[in-house]
């Protein structure tokens, strides 16, 4: 992530993971977050993911299969 906020020319943001999860090191400000969003919105795997209103999937248990939409 640090390797791309550079390409992206982000002068106030670091990040101390990849996934977003909390993290101390996790820093940006809105400007920053605009610009990565907008570099995000040319990617068209991630307009599908974004534009996803439910998602459903199949988990197995013990006791047989179970749906869960989200």
């Amino acid at each position: 992530m640090n390797r791309c906020a550079k390409e992206l020319e982000l002068k106030m943001s670091n990040f101390g993971n990849s996934h977003g999860l909390p993290n101390f090191r996790n820093t940006s400000t809105p400007y920053d977050q605009a610009i990565l969003i907008a570099a995000c919105l040319q990617i068209s795997l991630f307009l599908k993911v974004v534009k996803t209103q439910t998602y459903r999937t199949w988990a197995k248990n013990s006791f047989g299969k179970k749906e869960y939409q989200w």
